[in-house]
């Protein structure tokens, strides 16, 4: 597969034979990325399967396994050995037929399986074969008359382990007894409890004497008479007697008392005590008349209702001559008001336009900027405008003669109409082709083909069709009709690099490439990589173009003209984008299965180009080519 490359390094090791009945082989690999690095400390998930004959053959054998990578990307697997068999690998019959090994692998860890590829299995696993001795000629018949009558007959190896551990605990003779044992009665009594009519939860103590747990009744505290000769001996001259009456006395008072309870209304308390309060002042020094209250706080004379404490601090005298109120002002009304000249009028009723009479408005602004206007557009002379501006009616903008100058419609209109012009006459020389969006695309002629030099950015089929632009990674992997996505979910990618698209997409009926050009086929991009740029080998290099990659972009010049760009890709499994920069892949409207077609991919450091069977689910690049 184009996504996950396997490196096989020494694939059948050896063949190990276990303990158990079973036979396997090691196989070992190392898992690499797209970008030809090491998967490393990472879960994956292997399904191995032997086929009898070909690589296409029947499945004799399968199984799984599940494993985590070293830190060198190295998985180490016993086939033989897995989960969830089918089929009997004990009874393949190595000496009768070739046998080849199918891998696949969800480099999740999960089972969405992906075919790696399928190679023939030689010389190693074929000592499994030699190990059936199958020089032996003849039958043999094999009696134990021995151990069949043996008393160790049906004595297993756990069994054995069993009793070796028990044993290491010391010598247990005379613990066990025969299956047919039944103990006497009196071993059953002398035990060494005496019960003497015994009863549901019955109390035991242990005596010592007789080394017997005894039937045991304890002595409850049934009754007890309490006196306090301690309180009635108190001596009252050291402290204070209080009677049950005086307490309720007290709580009485308390409770009808609402100045004791919220400490607000004097006149709540006696007269005597409301005197008191009356008189109290900062530090209470003793009782205080009204006199010498008033004399602490500053007053003189106190008239009228109290209604709350008054601010005095604000007001003036009033102001006088101004003849507009006898009420006092504030300080700052004062300054205010002495700024109007003594008989001065205010003219309510004025009129813009009047130039007599009380209407008048004398001492106008007569410039804009007398209005504190600062950047007012004027109808004559150079002017520098700042900011947003919008104007209602008929502007009139002369043809631009300078590179600052406006331009108007009729202007506009007029080059649109020459690039038009110029753009057909490059579509018909084959120089570009336009899609349905309206993108215009470079052309290469390489041998007798006319590719596109560009990735494909359309964003809908040929009939205008809308393509669905399907950004959520679970409904990617799942899909089995076309679709689009931008690298990263990021449209701006797709300017460069163009957009990604399923398999279905490429085989849609409607048509993804511009009238006149289709999808290749795979023989197609046979005969571009193997007819006309020398090989797999060598095209790789002649394809991609010398920018946008990343280092060392091995072997790239470009010389095709095709200009290669690395796109990445949108993984089928889990929908996550990996490449951008150092791997392109591209579709063939060519199936190879049910769930993969073939695609060609590119790597920044390789020089090769490489034929992939890709997953339909994949998100790759797409290059169309002229009918």
């Amino acid at each position: 597969m184009k996504k996950l490359i396997f490196t096989f390094f020494l694939i059948i090791l050896n063949v190990c034979v276990f303990a158990q009945s079973t036979n396997s082989f090691n196989y070992q690999a190392i898992v690499r990325n797209a970008a030809g690095e090491a998967v490393v400390t990472q879960p994956v998930s292997f399904r191995l399967s032997i086929l009898k004959g070909s690589t296409t053959g029947s499945n004799d054998y399968s199984e799984k396994h599940s494993t985590t990578t070293n830190q060198f990307g190295l998985v180490t697997l016993a086939i033989g050995n897995g989960t969830d068999k089918i089929g009997d690998f004990d009874a393949i019959n190595w000496g009768t037929d070739n046998y080849f090994l199918k891998v696949e692998i969800d480099p999740a860890g999960g089972t969405a399986y992906v075919n790696m590829g399928t190679t023939q299995l030689l010389s190693v696993p074929y000592a499994l074969y030699a190990k059936k001795a199958d020089a032996l000629t003849g039958g043999i018949t094999e009696t134990d008359p021995v151990f069949v009558t043996s008393a160790a007959n049906g004595i297993t190896s756990i069994m054995v382990g069993n009793w070796n551990s028990a044993y290491s605990w010391g010598n247990h003779s005379g613990l066990y007894r025969p299956l047919s044992y039944v103990p006497s009665w009196s071993e059953i009594t002398s035990n060494p409890l005496s019960f003497v009519s015994p009863t549901n939860n019955q109390l035991l103590k242990y005596n010592s004497t007789s080394n017997k747990f005894e039937n045991w009744t304890p002595n409850y505290l049934t009754s007890f008479n309490e006196t306090d000769p301690i309180f009635t001996a108190w001596n009252k001259a050291t402290g204070i007697s209080i009677t049950s009456s005086q307490v309720s006395d007290l709580q009485t008072t308390i409770t009808n008392n609402a100045a004791v309870l919220t400490n607000t209304a004097k006149i709540s308390y006696p007269n005597a005590d409301a005197t008191k309060v009356a008189n109290l002042s900062g530090t209470n020094t003793g009782d205080e008349t009204t006199a010498s209250i008033k004399v602490k706080l500053g007053i003189t004379t106190l008239s009228g209702s109290n209604t709350g404490d008054q601010d005095l601090t604000g007001k003036v005298d009033k102001i006088t001559g101004k003849e507009l109120s006898t009420n006092d002002y504030t300080t700052a009304e004062q300054t205010k008001l002495a700024g109007i000249a003594i008989g001065a009028e205010v003219n309510v009723n004025a009129d813009w336009n009047s130039t007599i009479g009380d209407a008048q408005i004398l001492n106008k602004p007569t410039t804009i900027s007398g209005y504190g206007i600062i950047d007012a557009v004027s109808t004559t002379g150079d002017q520098t405008i700042l900011g947003n501006k919008t104007f209602t009616g008929t502007i009139t903008v002369a043809t631009p003669i300078n590179a600052s100058d406006a331009v108007n419609k009729a202007y506009v209109d007029l080059l649109l109409n020459k690039i038009s012009a110029l753009e057909n006459s490059l579509i018909m020389s084959g120089s570009y082709v336009k899609d349905i969006d309206g993108n215009l695309y470079g052309t290469i002629k390489i041998g007798n083909q006319i590719w596109m030099i560009e990735n494909l950015r359309t964003t809908k089929y040929n009939d205008g069709t809308p393509i669905p632009n399907v950004t959520d990674a679970n409904a990617w992997i799942v899909l089995n009709t076309g679709a689009y996505c931008d690298y990263n979910n990021t449209p701006s990618n797709s300017s460069t690099y163009g957009k990604l698209y399923n398999y279905y997409t490429v085989v849609d009926p409607r048509n993804l490439c511009p009238s006149g050009w289709h999808m290749p086929t795979d023989a197609e991009w046979t005969t571009l990589i193997t007819t006309y740029l020398g090989g797999e080998s060598l095209a790789g290099g002649k394809l991609k173009a010398t920018f946008q990659w990343t280092s060392p972009n091995s072997g790239a010049d470009n010389s095709s003209g095709f200009t290669a760009l690395p796109g990445g890709d949108r993984y089928c499994v889990n929908g996550v984008f990996y490449g951008l920069g150092s791997y392109g892949g591209w579709w063939s409207s060519t199936a190879n299965s049910s769930i993969d077609a073939w695609c060609r991919s590119l790597y920044y450091n390789a020089a090769n180009v490489s034929r992939d069977n890709c997953v339909k689910q994949y998100g790759l690049s797409v290059r169309c080519v002229r009918n």
